[in-house]
């Protein structure tokens, strides 16, 4: 019973990820403003925390300083975040969005709770909050560090 249950979870989550996924890359093509998926993840960050390292950015978003280097040159060269001095600590800086990200990313989250609200019509909010904590556990599996 038990592998059954696997399987079936197994099918059903890939099915949804990979779905959610393409929804989200389709909003962002049609939004034209020639932004990546990753890149508003970022921007989105940035909006949500404020200010940030690049090392605590890395951490948020589980990628590498390489990648993470790479996008803030990106979004830095069109004007989308600043970079400033780290008083706390000479050999780093602190990225902040610029005002203009923050109208856009209000954009893309509303899109995007549309699609959530669309997602779950037919889930009770009992159903969506054992979901919610079993999301979390998930999520706290694959990050442990081994």
């Amino acid at each position: 019973m038990k592998n059954s249950a696997h399987a079936n979870f197994h099918k059903s989550f890939f099915k949804i990820i990979f779905l959610v996924k393409d929804r989200m890359q389709n909003i962002v093509h049609e939004a034209e403003s020639g932004l990546t998926v990753l890149q508003i993840l970022v921007l989105r960050t940035l909006v949500q925390e404020k200010e940030l390292t690049p090392i605590k950015l890395c951490r948020l978003l589980n990628k590498d300083k390489a990648q993470i280097t790479r996008l803030v040159l990106e979004l830095t060269n069109r004007g989308l975040i600043t970079k400033m001095d780290n008083p706390n600590d000479k050999r780093s800086y602190i990225l902040k969005p610029s005002p203009k990200v923050e109208k856009i990313i209000t954009e893309f989250i509303l899109i995007e709770q549309k699609l959530i609200r669309k997602m779950v019509m037919d889930v009770s909010n009992e159903d969506l909050i054992k979901m919610n904590l079993n999301f979390d556990k998930m999520f706290k599996n694959l990050n442990l560090k081994k």
